[in-house]
């Protein structure tokens, strides 16, 4: 892939293998797992789930609660990847991402009124990339202790250190600021949201 980008460190062939592999691995987990794309151009995934965590309570009242239905995020990673090679510097590549990310948003309001998505009480998902993420009406919350947390951690640190083309120094240099959390919101607050912005 053709890099543009000339902020971001080049990336050696190794590392490109690497890409590549985990690229082909996380397709056959989309499969597998059921994680829909709705629009090529959508920076987000997900499925539906049954939330099998402690109860998380949201800032509007709602609470998940096992057995709950969930659609579960998933960042559409190879777009991402995509986007920040092409754009011209680190301030195009965020403001073009956040655009694209309320445009995804914005088509999402079409998404959970599809009869497939109706039973799902909130969107959820895990990532360590959760600022401005109250913009559009998510919470974010701190991991419930125990259980995979540490797996979990340790995953979403080694997919930033594969697919970003700086992610190595950028798990030494922030570490202690690149913690997952949880990023939830209830449906009617997504939906209320949306309509607040119109």
């Amino acid at each position: 892939m053709e890099q543009r980008n000339q902020e971001m460190p080049s990336i050696p062939l190794k590392k490109r293998l690497l890409m590549k592999m985990y690229s082909i691995w996380e397709h056959i987990y989309h499969i597998t797992h059921r994680v829909q794309l709705e629009d090529e151009q959508d920076l987000l995934m997900f499925r539906t789930i049954t939330y099998k965590g402690s109860p998380l309570t949201l800032s509007d009242g709602t609470v998940i609660r096992k057995g709950d239905r969930v659609l579960e995020l998933h960042f559409n990673n190879e777009l991402l990847l995509h986007t920040a090679l092409q754009t011209k510097n680190t301030v195009h590549m965020i403001t073009t991402l956040l655009h694209m990310m309320k445009a995804t948003f914005n088509r999402m309001q079409t998404y959970i009124a599809m009869p497939k998505y109706q039973e799902a009480k909130a969107l959820y998902g895990i990532s360590l990339f959760h600022r401005g993420a109250k913009q559009f009406g998510f919470d974010v919350l701190d991991l419930p202790q125990g259980g995979n947390t540490a797996f979990q951690r340790f995953y979403l640190r080694m997919l930033l250190a594969i697919m970003h083309p700086g992610g190595r120094n950028r798990l030494k240099s922030h570490a202690s600021m690149l913690a997952p959390k949880v990023l939830a919101v209830s449906i009617e607050r997504f939906k209320q949201k949306d309509e607040d912005q119109v």
